[in-house]
């Protein structure tokens, strides 16, 4: 009797072994997703400097949940030029005349002449558009990307969401936003036009997390610089 129980004991705990050598072996062989290597930025800066030289409120993520990792801020403040012939405007010439990035970016693009105007007199009217894009990865591991622009909002759309065909629209909180999506990038985009600023939420995300960091946006007042007093 003894000799039996002795046995079948022996047996349970080999058993017991063998359970557990084979839940060792899938934790080591299944990859695990794990954040912390993973390089995290502090944007708050580039808020600061925004709110004072942005001419529009600039719209800061607040209350995301653990997980939403910030990789990525750039600002690019660029200068644009309205010309009008005879009280007609035409198109925007737009030059980069500074950058601000916390990542390294390649050049995109270059700068084109401006067509040539019609006859007659001209005037022009100078300003600044100022970019931000501010990167995240998401809880899924996934990539998106908060970007917003006092830019034409037509080319500031169709550029950052690499399309300008709208596929819907989503309710984020009470406000409907307008929906694109590139099948051969597997980027989905939220775009929202507010007057003065365009706002676009894109990236690999789904449209679930894309929506989350869309809804967390507040807009942030913008600083007025002190005026310094003149030497007496």
């Amino acid at each position: 009797m003894s000799v039996r129980f002795a046995q079948g004991f022996s047996g349970y705990i080999v058993a017991m072994l063998v359970c557990l050598a084979a839940v060792a072996v899938f934790l080591v062989i299944t990859p695990q997703r794990d954040t912390q290597h993973i390089p995290k930025i502090d944007y708050q800066p580039a808020v600061w400097e925004l709110r004072r030289q942005a001419p529009y409120p600039v719209h800061v993520p607040e209350g995301l949940p653990a997980g939403w990792i910030p990789t990525s801020s750039r600002v690019e403040t660029t200068e644009i030029e309205t010309k009008s012939v005879k009280g007609v405007e035409h198109e925007t010439e737009t030059v980069t005349v500074d950058t601000i990035t916390t990542e390294p970016d390649p050049a995109e693009g270059s700068e084109t002449a401006s067509p040539d105007a019609e006859a007659g007199s001209e005037d022009g009217a100078k300003g600044e558009a100022v970019t931000w894009r501010l990167g995240f990865t998401t809880p899924l591991l996934e990539h998106a990307m908060l970007a917003q622009s006092n830019e034409d909002p037509t080319e500031f759309a169709n550029r950052m969401a690499n399309s300008d065909k709208p596929v819907g629209t989503q309710q984020v909180g009470s406000v409907t936003w307008e929906q694109r999506f590139r099948e051969d990038k597997k980027q989905r985009t939220l775009i929202l036009k507010r007057p003065g600023v365009t706002l676009v939420v894109t990236g690999t995300a789904g449209w679930e997390e894309l929506g989350r960091l869309a809804v967390s946006l507040r807009a942030e007042t913008p600083v007025t610089p002190t005026p310094v007093p003149s030497a007496s």
